[in-house]
């Protein structure tokens, strides 16, 4: 089962999905017009609940398939070359099964 979240905001500072064990999580963010998206860069909130896998769509089309996210600072950077509006990051692994959470989320 797909679950999608908003993007982090003051209100909400973190996406967390808290039902641990439900093997893949979405996070979906739609920009208001098309744009070059060079990189985005995840900061984890823990390592117990930090994205492992995950596939990365821009557009429905996917862009990256990342199979083990190595965090130097708590911090993943990804290098995209891609033009669209809607980013859609598929996470199916997270350390022994929890629920993602992501701290923060750039978008470059």
């Amino acid at each position: 089962m797909l679950r999608s979240c908003k993007i982090p905001t003051r209100q909400f500072p973190r996406y967390w999905d808290e039902l641990d064990g439900k093997g893949i999580y979405g996070l979906k963010i739609t920009l208001s017009k098309k744009e070059k998206l060079s990189q985005i860069r995840i900061f984890r909130y823990s390592e117990d609940y930090s994205p492992d896998g995950f596939q990365v769509f821009v557009d429905g089309k996917k862009i990256k398939n990342v199979g083990y996210a190595i965090y130097k600072n708590n911090n993943f950077n990804l290098d995209l070359d891609a033009e669209g509006r809607c980013i859609e990051i598929i996470i199916d692994s997270v350390p022994e099964g929890k629920s993602p959470a992501i701290r923060e989320l750039e978008i470059y």
